[in-house]
């Protein structure tokens, strides 16, 4: 490569014979037509290459600005130490399902140590292979998101945990992944203490309904409008209706005088 300086130059004559390093006065014509003497050096091969390498050794930011190298890797370093302390899980997988990334959330959620889930099969996870099969199989079809989907995994240990997955890219029908290999990225949030919190919830109020039920006196509450939301035994027993027929059933037609 010949570095030329001096003036705007549209033509030159340069001899084909300039040594490496070496500074040579030229006459070159500039754009105005007027003839001058010149500076020319050409740079060596060697130097060339540095350029070139130092050119391909950058990296363009998101504001446009230029990286180095050593910056870009940095950024990189700093994105994965984000996604590695996330308080969901995260987990990139390839078209058979193996593990290709993961995160520190996920080795806590299972119980299992890093190396062990290098290249793992994340079917072992689940309880329900025929449900995984429906999502991927939903997924290949129609692409885009799947999202708060309600599934069971099983830890290391064989405990079960109720969670939530959200299948925020996956790389069917136009989808992309910027993953070497990566076929559907997903998070994991773990819902088992909520769910088992929900069920407690559910076995209590079933209790009530049952102690309720079986109450000497006739039990029935109502709506604003006077509908029966619930009525026990005691209260079918009294009037003599059915448990189907007082579901909403308007109370005004039980009174004597309207």
């Amino acid at each position: 490569m010949r570095l030329i300086a001096s003036l705007p130059v549209t033509y030159a004559s340069v001899p084909s014979a300039l040594r490496v390093g070496r500074v040579d006065v030229c006459r070159m014509r500039a754009s105005n037509s007027k003839r001058c003497d010149a500076r020319v050096c050409q740079n060596s091969p060697a130097e060339n290459r540095m350029a070139s390498d130092a050119t391909a050794n950058r990296s363009t930011a998101t504001d446009g600005s230029r990286l180095s190298g050593t910056e870009a890797a940095e950024h990189e370093r700093q994105f994965r130490e984000i996604l590695e302390f996330s308080p969901a899980a995260l987990l990139v997988v390839d078209e058979d399902g193996r593990l290709l990334f993961h995160n520190a959330r996920l080795r806590d959620l299972l119980g299992y140590d890093k190396d062990e889930l290098a290249g793992i099969d994340t079917r072992k996870f689940w309880h329900d292979l025929e449900q995984r099969s429906q999502i991927i199989a939903s997924l290949r079809d129609r692409g885009g998101q799947l999202l708060n989907e309600k599934v069971v995994w099983r830890t290391k240990s064989g405990q079960f945990l109720d969670l939530l997955l959200t299948y925020a890219q996956v790389a069917y029908r136009g989808g992309h992944i910027s993953f070497v290999g990566g076929k559907r990225v997903l998070w994991v949030y773990d819902v088992t203490a909520l769910t088992r919190h929900e069920l407690r919830v559910v076995e209590q109020e079933r209790q009530l309904r049952e102690i309720l039920d079986f109450c000497p006196a006739a039990v029935c509450v109502v709506d604003d409008e006077g509908r029966i939301l619930f009525h026990n035994r005691r209260m079918r027993d009294l009037l003599g209706y059915e448990k189907e027929e007082l579901d909403l059933f308007d109370t005004r037609l039980f009174w004597a005088r309207p």
